[in-house]
């Protein structure tokens, strides 16, 4: 939501990041990360809407069909890496067209198309998600406030990281038993300022985004989701918001 080419920086940031994560699992060198905002992004008031991802799914497919077409006979592997929007985005591409992907991450979804129930539905041959702890709004910097409000979008309201859907879903909160020095991510956004975003370096997010994108899935992490906030608990078993995490 609300990325435009003026603030690219953060998102170059986020792909060198995932490049290097991916050339920590002794991969060849000869690979590249691309940072794609290649349809307008939605705004507050567009968010919740199917529209900007209907307008962008054609244009991220054409994309990719045009790497296709460049690299015909030695085309490579080749991943998309959504975040919050971007899923609706990407999903849209990847089931209501041609176009085909090695894999596809959802990092934070902001909810899939309703037609994208399952991972079948998307063109890919491996689909991963990452999910951080969903907080409340009022709650930034312990999880990922944004994301379950974006899925209550009456058009995109599939969660993929939900068992049904299919996907496989991996660690971002970086649970002590496997997530060794690893970061939790803390926030919805990819980079950060105090680096705890889903794309942010040291992060057991982007540390399993590099697993993931280059075969090595056995690698990542496993998904122990974190419980509720003891705000969020309280609010859940019925006790009073003005008492609520006291």
């Amino acid at each position: 939501m609300d990325t435009t080419t003026a603030d690219m920086s953060n998102w170059t940031r986020a792909a060198q990041n995932i490049h290097d994560e991916q050339g920590r699992s002794g991969n060849p060198p000869d690979r590249a990360v691309l940072a794609w905002i290649g349809y307008e992004a939605p705004d507050a008031t567009t968010v919740l809407g199917m529209g900007k991802a209907e307008a962008g799914a054609p244009r991220l497919a054409a994309s990719i069909n045009g790497l296709g077409a460049v690299r015909a006979g030695r085309m490579p592997e080749t991943n998309v890496v959504a975040h919050s929007y971007g899923t609706t985005v990407s999903a849209q591409a990847l089931s209501t067209t041609d176009a085909h992907v090695d894999r596809f991450v959802a990092l934070g979804s902001a909810g899939l198309p309703n037609a994208v129930d399952s991972a079948g539905k998307v063109h890919a041959e491996h689909v991963s998600v990452g999910q951080a702890r969903n907080v409340l709004p009022d709650e930034a910097g312990q999880g990922d406030h944004p994301a379950a409000l974006g899925r209550t979008a009456s058009g995109h309201h599939v969660d993929p990281s939900r068992e049904a859907f299919g996907a496989t879903v991996f660690g971002t909160d970086s649970n002590p038993a496997d997530a060794a020095d690893r970061k939790p991510v803390l926030d919805h956004d990819p980079p950060t300022r105090d680096r705890s975003g889903y794309l942010d370096a040291d992060t057991e997010s982007v540390y399993n985004v590099g697993r993931v994108t280059t075969g090595h899935e056995d690698d990542a992490t496993a998904y122990h989701p974190e419980p509720p906030t003891k705000r969020d608990q309280d609010l859940i078993d019925g006790k009073p918001w003005w008492m609520a995490g006291r």
